[in-house]
């Protein structure tokens, strides 16, 4: 597995939700078609992509559905979330990415300057020959990138 390839596309699907505040409070799993017809991936399936097939190896018991435009859903190996981060837990030492629990939205009015989104996937993996690597049957995978809006 690839541990890179997990932390750029937590990191590009961090930085497609910055760039997209301005979408639906659930396009975070749902695909958005504007009124000229264009049609933008939902952070979820966004992020997936760009896990390369990694997203096959990393497996959640409460995996992500994403769905398209047209209500089709799209069911995930590992679990990815978005969220607005609790800055009293970003600002401890070492800071926690936490989910705000007094915001109501990823997106919207209640996102102000100086608030921090985080992308996360998580989910475990399980190499094919644990015991010739000297590894354990199964390995935890928890990525998270937080980023500050636009």
């Amino acid at each position: 597995m690839r541990r890179e390839k997990s932390a750029s596309s937590c990191r590009d699907g961090a930085r497609y939700a910055v760039i997209n505040m301005s979408k639906p409070s659930n396009f975070d799993t749902y695909a958005y078609q504007d009124s000229a017809g264009n049609i933008y991936p939902s952070i979820a399936e966004y992020t997936r992509t760009r896990l390369s097939g990694v997203d096959k190896m990393v497996i959640s018991t409460t995996p992500t559905t994403y769905y398209s435009v047209t209500g089709t859903g799209t069911t995930a190996n590992c679990k990815i979330q978005v969220f607005l981060c609790d800055m009293t837990q970003m600002q401890a030492s070492p800071p926690v990415a936490t989910p705000d629990t007094t915001k109501t939205s990823w997106n919207g009015p209640t996102f102000s300057f100086g608030d921090r989104l985080a992308v996360a996937v998580s989910g475990t993996y399980t190499p094919v020959l644990p015991n010739f690597l000297l590894m354990g049957a199964t390995i935890p995978v928890n990525m998270i990138v937080t980023m500050g809006a636009e």
